[in-house]
């Protein structure tokens, strides 16, 4: 194929076209029999291959024979999901038979739009099952495929739609998604739906990155698309408020949060979200009421219930935030941060038995600094000091140990200085304090630096260097 298309080469790009057709007739010439010829070519439409898919080309007749002759075919490869054509001969073969006929080319997508739908509806899978099933997953896409290339203009607006839908149910899926959009514009050559799908994975993959600008700006573009439903916008301005408050934007968070609640006001994880953002401003009772608000509309919403036990413990109302874990666990036994959590929380309020049962309870199963931390001082508060040293030794360790592995973990590295100023080695804890802020530590982290210091201060009063190192955040914060 490739000495072929060399044969033909040509410095006009615009001549690519009639290089592959001159490459496919030269590679079929030897193929006397119509149908195999045909099928040779139809062939290529599909991402993979089996028989079923056959049939929906050639009929079931013929579909047996006709596929054991084209699995012999040297461009076509078996994997592990079945056949298909070869990386260089696919693309030749797409371009040929669209070039023959662009209506049989619509046609023929379209029929195997339909047979891949056909087998989505054929799982019986409810709403909510769909996209935890694999099988539906890959049927979707392909149907996805097949209709992009079937009528590229016609079937993008729902395809735009269904990224939304796809990305409120499960991000990863709502990344492939757009890397079929893309791959389909490709093959179909239509710059339009190669753009939309790679803006899409693009912005998805920023967003993984912790590249938050390229993704706001992928949603602000969806925003545009006039074809959305009022519950996707709602669902698209929600996501960007969700990475605005990620990227510490936390007004344009609000003001999308806003937006997306006016349209839906039960978009619960929107409002839950918006009492987050209310939460790292310090707005708390306005927290407090969204945090609510989402565990209304849904009781077993784990992170609304978990999210108002923090505000709880920040307003001093231990018993409350107590409460809150200890609701998660009733839902979720093996849940560990609301087991360190309450244990915490039961540290603040004094009740220092009860705060190691929950703190041991969540070593054993996760061996971590915070809570070696934590006990350290529950075990102060009993007068048990030789206990609290050896939890402190070892939480020095297991966070030293995650620095020199990560020193990007900021919050890792503020809790080096939380355990060094329990340890009475201020200069050492002035170290890590500076080398975070010197890193950029977001201000959701410098925020969780200082709530810890406001959580020594209450559990061992005037400790000093406490107020100092605070203060210390605040502005070096503050001037960034």
């Amino acid at each position: 194929m490739l000495a072929i298309l060399a044969e033909s080469a040509s410095n006009n790009p615009a001549d690519l076209a009639e290089a592959s057709g001159t490459a496919v007739e030269r590679f079929l010439k030897w193929v006397d029999d119509p149908e195999k010829r045909a099928l040779a070519i139809d062939a290529a439409l599909p991402q993979r291959l089996n028989k079923d898919v056959i049939a929906v080309l050639v009929g079931e007749e013929k579909s047996e024979a006709l596929f054991d002759w084209l699995k012999t075919m040297p461009f076509v490869r078996e994997r592990s999901d079945g056949w298909a054509y070869h990386d260089v001969v696919r693309p030749q073969m797409l371009r040929y038979s669209k070039k023959s006929s662009r209506d049989e080319w619509s046609q023929k997508q379209s029929q195997l739009a339909n047979y891949y739908g056909d087998r989505c509806q054929k799982l019986g899978l409810k709403e909510d099952e769909k996209y935890k099933n694999s099988n539906w997953q890959g049927y979707a896409l392909e149907q996805l495929y097949h209709r992009l290339c079937s009528h590229p203009q016609q079937a993008l607006p729902a395809a735009l739609s269904q990224f939304v839908q796809a990305l409120n149910q499960k991000r990863r899926f709502a990344q492939q998604w757009a890397a079929v959009m893309s791959q389909t514009g490709l093959d179909a050559d239509n710059s339009k739906v190669k753009a939309w799908g790679e803006r899409l994975f693009n912005g998805l993959q920023a967003y993984d990155d912790d590249q938050y600008i390229q993704t706001i700006n992928a949603f602000t573009q969806l925003l545009k698309v006039e074809t959305l439903e009022s519950y996707e916008r709602a669902d698209v301005l929600a996501w960007r408020g969700e990475v605005c408050r990620l990227d510490s934007n936390y007004e344009f968070a609000l003001a999308d949060f806003n937006c997306a609640i006016e349209i839906d006001p039960e978009l619960e994880w929107a409002i839950a979200s918006r009492g987050e953002t209310y939460q790292l401003m310090e707005h708390y009772e306005e927290a407090l009421a969204d945090f609510s608000r989402a565990i209304e509309l849904d009781p077993e919403y784990k992170w609304a219930i978990t999210s108002r036990g923090e505000v709880h413990e920040k307003l001093a109302q231990y018993e409350e935030a107590i409460d809150n874990y200890s609701r998660i666990l009733e839902l979720d036994p093996e849940h560990k941060l609301a087991l360190s959590m309450r244990g915490l929380n039961y540290l603040l309020s004094k009740q220092y038995e009860k705060s190691i049962e929950d703190l041991t309870a969540t070593l054993l199963v996760e061996e971590n600094s915070p809570c070696y931390c934590c006990r350290t001082l529950a075990h102060l508060g009993l007068g048990k000091v030789e206990h609290a040293k050896a939890d402190l030794i070892q939480a020095i360790q297991l966070a030293t140990e995650d620095h020199k592995r990560d020193p990007q973990q900021h919050r890792n590295t503020f809790n080096l200085g939380l355990y060094y100023l329990i340890a009475r080695k201020p200069e050492t804890a002035r170290v890590y304090y500076k080398e975070a802020i010197q890193r950029n530590a977001p201000w959701g982290v410098v925020l969780d630096a200082i709530d810890d210091l406001q959580r020594l201060a209450i559990i061992i009063p005037n400790h000093p260097h406490v107020e100092e190192l605070e203060a210390f955040l605040r502005q070096t914060n503050a001037k960034r």
